[in-house]
């Protein structure tokens, strides 16, 4: 498979506060055991695209600064408690002509994920078989990459 474009991001606010939230994590797992997923301009941080997540979470792992956990709890499909640390505001670049605006939760996951949250909103469209994201409105199309990670 050759490379495919990527999807980028970058962080325009560093500040961090507590968001309240209980919702269902990410199932991982996806068709064929392939990921769709984007990497960072700045940071090279990859983003899943997961239709079945809830929300849009980036690792713990990406914040330099000390955290300390929240009270709120995330789950996973098989249960596990995630635990939370915050919030982030990002600006993504979708390749889809318009900056994309959204709070991450901070989370002890192992890769940043954009949910069915970011998707709604914005109201993209995901392609499965093309492994794209369409704006309906503008009928632009990105095209990810869909390397395992």
């Amino acid at each position: 498979m050759k490379p495919l474009k990527n999807y980028w991001c970058q962080t325009k606010d560093k500040n961090i506060d507590t968001v309240p939230c209980l919702a269902i994590a990410p199932n991982l797992d996806t068709v064929h055991n392939q990921k769709h997923h984007e990497v960072t301009r700045a940071t090279h941080q990859k983003f899943l695209i997961d239709s079945g997540s809830v929300i849009s979470v980036i690792p713990r792992t990406c914040i330099k600064q000390k955290l300390i956990p929240t009270s709120h709890k995330l789950f996973a499909a098989n249960a596990t408690v995630i635990n939370t640390y915050g919030q982030r505001l990002m600006s993504l670049n979708l390749g889809l002509q318009c900056e994309y605006k959204w709070i991450f939760i901070i989370a002890d996951v192992k890769a940043a994920i954009i949910g069915v949250d970011f998707i709604a909103h914005y109201g993209l469209l995901i392609d499965l078989k093309k492994h794209q994201l369409i704006d309906p409105l503008t009928s632009l199309k990105s095209t990810g990459d869909t390397r395992n990670i």
